[in-house]
């Protein structure tokens, strides 16, 4: 599939130059038939915008085959270095033009809800083309229930509470590494369309980790729950 080139002078040229790529990896896989489902967002927490030279969150895109639903084991057995992180999924009521204003974001949100993302670390995350080139790491996702009267300012104030390997971690300010829910939003509708077909209605957007990304091994079990909202889990397995 063709899509017409987007230029954006705003957007630094090592971001600019690995979208590109992933643009061609994305068009490479809906050629073969797969079905994008939505994007996620990476490195948005400031200590990976620092050590990257970012002002901003990156993006990648998410395919419907990278679904996995809660309580289904996972293989890692071919993993580099397999993490996994724990994320608000934001669901997108109509389509999103590039240029929306932050503080109108909010008005083409149609659900939140808690996500697991599982990713496959296989080389030092230096180069930012590189890391987009590859899909920043992704592999596949979880989504938990998606809840119609959440508002992205509503989310900001949910504890979620993580459990893996012994640990329980209770995350009183979510949005504390993501950076601001509709400022995530923005930069995601502002990058998409160097991509593919930008935000648009029906995506669901990953919109970046509430925790620092946790080592996982073979044998690990990982429990999300947002809120008051039905927790999602993950094994990992050989």
């Amino acid at each position: 599939m063709r899509w017409t080139r987007i230029v954006r002078t705003d957007v630094p040229p090592a971001v600019v130059a690995g979208l590109a790529r992933q643009r061609e990896v994305l068009g490479r896989a809906l050629a073969d038939g797969a079905v994008q489902s939505g994007w996620k967002v990476g490195f948005g927490a400031p200590t990976a915008m620092a050590k990257l030279g970012l002002g901003a969150p990156v993006i990648g895109f998410l395919l419907a085959s990278g679904e996995r639903p809660s309580g289904v084991p996972v293989g890692i057995g071919t993993f580099t270095r397999p993490v996994v992180e724990a994320e608000i999924a934001v669901w997108i009521g109509s389509d999103v033009p590039a240029d929306t204003p932050v503080e109108a974001i909010g008005g083409f949100v149609s659900a939140v809800g808690p996500a697991i993302e599982i990713a496959d670390v296989d080389h030092a995350p230096e180069d930012v083309e590189r890391i987009l080139a590859g899909n920043i790491f992704h592999h596949s996702y979880i989504l938990g229930t998606p809840d119609s009267t959440c508002t992205l300012a509503d989310a900001a104030t949910l504890t979620a509470v993580i459990e893996h390997a012994g640990d329980r971690l209770a995350v009183q300010h979510p949005a504390a590494l993501t950076g601001s829910l509709p400022d995530v939003l923005a930069q995601v509708a502002r990058l998409a369309p160097l991509v593919s077909r930008g935000l648009r209605a029906g995506d669901v957007v990953l919109t970046g980790s509430i925790i620092v990304p946790r080592p996982v091994s073979a044998g690990d079990t990982f429990r999300c729950a947002l809120g008051g909202l039905p927790p999602i889990t993950v094994q990992f397995t050989p």
